[in-house]
Order: structure tokens, then sequence, then C-alpha cells
């Protein structure tokens, strides 16, 4: 029995190490964006300070202190994002979190079963590859990698060791632990939190937790996670948005809408009906409680889901990884034919051919960008409409001028331009999409004009002139068009009512000697923009 389970550890050794290189190729192909840019700067006074250069542990210190109190409470996880972005550097990076999202596969598997499971953990891949929120975002970019997969994997530790510390009386020295717990609960509020309140509601309902060495293991990361929700910053931000009645029905609705892009809250629902139809409600009930921490932290994050008014997928990645959790453990449960995982092995082959294939395109495009940065007199750099139809998930682009919520890549004023210049030693920098650079000289121009492909309306202007307001004239919304679920909220909703909106997404470029002004986007009013005054 014992060769056996060698045998089988061994195995299952071989599956991570073949999964952790094939992870790490993918990091090694994706770019640095955004964020990791901004990271490499010291936070002073809310600003990321491009004269002081993150170089040492204290200028770590002196950033996240500032970053704490302006904002958000994630320190330790922001601390970890600074030290590789200014410090330790992108190369070492990509063996780092190759190592982290091996371990997160393998504790999953472990924290589920005990053991080490060759086919739970090619499902485990599978699960992760094709169902994670925004793949691309919480486990290669660098920035949000460290926010979301690094936060996955230590909840995960303290998931495991809570569970092995209930069967341990508690002593005096058992207190220590909340030492060691504080950091793993201090990481991100949008995972953390939720589990935290789940923790909670746990012990109070499981009164004999306080005589084991769990009691003081969960007092920390309690602490940690009430750190990390309720910083200054937090709080300011809270104080700030103000609380109405639109206001929340927006956030509702909101939910609603990253609810359609969620995918393993509803393979475990599904699950849970499966179980219940094939087990009887007694074992559903029994599993239920067994997992009651988890289904917690599920209930919990769903707040999250309503109440943070964001519609990026990765706001839910804490809901989307208790469910995994959950998942997981359901399928542990039933012992499936050998012929299902030598299925699940072609498959993760197959997708991970596309990624691969589809991330060298996306590094070729990152170097030809690089390249023009590099050159001492260019300033205005040419990006091409890269698409990657069903792999887009598993690809993180280095400019995303269209689907970014703060980047607008044609001024030279945005933060983000002003990092990457500042990283490069150039004074400014602006990237335009090369379909807009070959049809510069076009009369079309005479006029603001776009295609569906730019991100901007642009126009051509008689001599350079300094703009200082743009609004969109709009067209009367046709309320009978929109979908049934909001036409009870759209006569209130100022997206629907508004006439004209001001932008202020909107820069004065000179190309070839010739000004020209552009106007970013707006998705939500794109269709109705009739005119556009400016002045």
């Amino acid at each position: 029995m014992w060769l056996k389970n060698i045998k089988e550890n061994k195995s299952c050794y071989y599956i991570l190490l073949i999964v952790g290189i094939a992870f790490l190729i993918l990091n090694i192909l994706t770019p640095e964006y955004l964020d990791d840019y901004l990271y490499k700067y010291t936070f002073i006074n809310g600003i990321a300070d491009k004269d002081h250069p993150i170089l040492t542990l204290k200028d770590i210190y002196v950033s996240q202190l500032d970053h704490y109190f302006t904002f958000n409470g994630r320190v330790i996880i922001h601390s970890f994002v600074q030290l590789f972005t200014g410090i330790i550097g992108k190369n070492l990076f990509n063996f780092v979190n190759a190592i982290i999202f091996t371990s997160f596969i393998a504790l999953s598997v472990k924290y589920t079963i005990n053991r080490l499971n060759k086919p739970l953990i090619l499902l485990t891949t599978l699960l992760v590859l094709l169902c994670f929120p925004a793949f691309n975002d919480t486990c290669l970019w660098m920035t949000g990698s460290i926010g979301y997969l690094w936060t996955g994997l230590f909840t995960i530790i303290y998931l495991y060791i809570f569970k092995n510390l209930q069967k341990k009386e508690i002593t005096s020295s058992s207190y220590l632990l909340v030492l060691g717990s504080i950091p793993l609960g201090w990481t991100h509020e949008g995972t953390v939190f939720p589990l935290a309140l789940s923790l909670i509601v746990y012990c109070y309902q499981n009164r004999e937790i306080t005589k084991s060495a769990a009691f003081p293991f969960a007092i920390g990361f309690i602490i940690g996670a009430f750190l990390c929700a309720f910083s200054p910053a937090t709080f300011g931000r809270a104080s700030g948005s103000g609380l109405t009645l639109l206001g929340i029905v927006n956030k509702i609705l909101s939910g609603f809408v990253l609810l359609s892009k969620l995918k393993l809250i509803y393979i475990a629902i599904a699950g849970l009906i499966w179980m219940a139809y094939k087990e009887g409600k007694q074992k559903i009930l029994y599993f239920l409680k067994d997992n009651l921490l988890i289904c917690g932290g599920i209930f919990f994050s769903m707040g999250i889901v309503f109440l943070s008014g964001f519609h990026s997928s990765r706001t839910a990645f804490g809901t989307e990884l208790f469910s995994f959790l959950l998942i997981i453990k359901m399928l542990a449960n039933y012992n499936c034919k050998k012929n299902i995982y030598t299925i699940v092995s072609m498959i993760l082959c197959l997708l991970y051919g596309g990624i691969v294939y589809c991330s060298v395109l996306n590094y070729k495009e990152y170097q030809r960008i690089l390249q023009q940065i590099k050159e001492p007199s260019t300033c205005i750099i040419t990006t091409k409409d890269s698409h990657y139809g069903i792999i887009e998930n598993w690809i993180r682009t280095p400019l995303v001028s269209s689907n970014s919520e703060y980047f607008f890549a044609y001024s030279p004023s945005s933060w983000e331009n002003q990092d990457i210049a500042t990283t490069y030693h150039k004074d400014s920098l602006i990237f335009l999409p090369e379909e807009f650079i070959e049809n510069i000289s076009s009369d079309k121009f005479d006029t603001f004009s776009t295609t569906p492909t730019l991100p901007f309306y642009a126009k051509r202007l008689s001599d350079y002139q300094k703009i200082s307001k743009v609004v969109y004239q709009l067209k009367e919304t046709d309320f009978a068009s929109l979908p049934f679920y909001i036409r009870p909220f759209a006569h209130n909703l100022g997206r629907y009512t508004l006439t004209e909106v001001k932008t202020d997404k909107f820069a004065v470029i000179n190309i070839n000697g010739t000004p020209y002004l552009l106007i970013g986007k707006n998705k939500m009013i794109d269709h109705r923009v009739k005119d556009i005054i400016y002045e």
C-alpha cells in the first residue's frame, strides 16, 4: 500500500512540475501593464512620486504607510508588488509567480482530501484555467496576480492550518498564532473580509472552538482582515462618495451585470443540486454543515458583488474562490472513470497550446512597442488593435486603452503614460492606434470622426488651442428599447435621462506639426452621441 502511495505522490509531483513550467512560460510572455509602472514609485501625499523611485525596503515602508491612509488597506500585498516592480524585477517575479500558482493548485487539492491526487490536480488546473475570473488579470498580470492569486493562496493556507488546529487543544503559547494569522488576513479585502465574517459566525455557532488552538488563529485573521478592509483610506472614500437611493440602485444593477460574468458559483450551485438529487436531503445538509466556513465566504462575498459598484469580474474573485473550493470538495466525493482524466488532459493541452500561440503574438507586439519607446526621439508610439477571440481572457495585452476604466493612452498627462515615460527616461509618451496614424491626413478628420475600432473621436484643429471644456450632446433615450429589468429605474438614472454629458477624457496633441483634438469614447452613451461641443 505504501509503495502505491509513493508512486501516486511521485506522479503528482511530475504533473505539478509540468503545470509550473507551463505557467512560467505564460508569465514570461506576459508584459508589464498599467499599475506595474505606478508601483515603481514611492507614494507621497497620495501620489506616486516620479522623483522617488522604489529603490530600498525603506522606500516601500514609506510608500505603503502613505498608501494605507490615502488609497486602500492592502499594505502587505502592495508591499510585495512594490518589491517586485521597484527592486527585484519582472524576471524573478515570473519564477515566483509560477511557484505560487503551482502551490495554489496543490494546496487546493490537499485542503480538500488531505493528500495529493493526480486526477483532482488535473481537474483543479482545468477549473482554474477555464473559470477563474479575468485569468489574465488575476493570475498573470504582475500587480493583479499578487493581489488576487497570492491572496487566494494565503487564504487556502489559512483554511488548511485552521482545519488542522481545530484538533489541537489551546495552550498559553497558542495565542502566538494571532501574530502568525494577522498577515494572512491582511491581504485583499474582497476575499478576506467575507471570510472573516464567516469565521465570526462559525465560531459563534461552534462554541467548542474556543477550547482549540484554532480560536486564536481565527482572532488574528479577523484582525488582519478588518485592518485591511477598514483602513483610513477606505473610510475616506466611503464618506466622500455619499450614500443615496440612486447610488444604491446603480450598485445593485452593476451587481447583476457582474453576476452575468461569473462561472464558478453557478457550477457550485449546479453541483449542490445534483448532489441533493443523487444523495438526498440528509447528505446535502451534512455537506453544507461540514463546509459552513466556505459557504459563509460565498454568502458574505456576494455583498461585495452588489455593493462595490464595479463591473470587472475580478471584483468577485472572493465569491469565485470559495465556490471553487466547494466544487473541489464535491469532486472529491466521486470516482470518475479513467477516460475522463484522459479527456481533461487533452483539453488542457489544446487550451494551453492556443494560449501560448496567442501569447507569443502578444509578446511580439509588446517588444515592438518597447523598441519604439527606446528610440530617443520617439514620443508617439503606434499600437496595433489585437484581438484573440476566445483566448482573450488569458492574454494581458500591453496597452488596452479602449477597455481600461482609467487609461486613455492618447493623453501625455495621464498618470499611466507619465509613469511609463519616466521609467524609460523620457519626457512624455502617447500611444495611438496604427489605424489612426495611417489615416491621419484623411479629410474625414476635418470634423469629429471615428471608427468602431478607435477608442476616441478625433478632429483636426486649425491652430493649437487650449481646450478647457468638452461636452457630448446626446439623443433622447428610446426607453422602450431598453432591457425590461432596467426600464423601471431608467427614468431616474442620469445615464438615460441626460441630454448632455461633460467629459475630461480629452487631449490636444501635435502630430507632424498639426494639432488634433482627441476625445475618449464613453461606451455607455456612445450610441447616443449626436454632437460634441468644445471650448
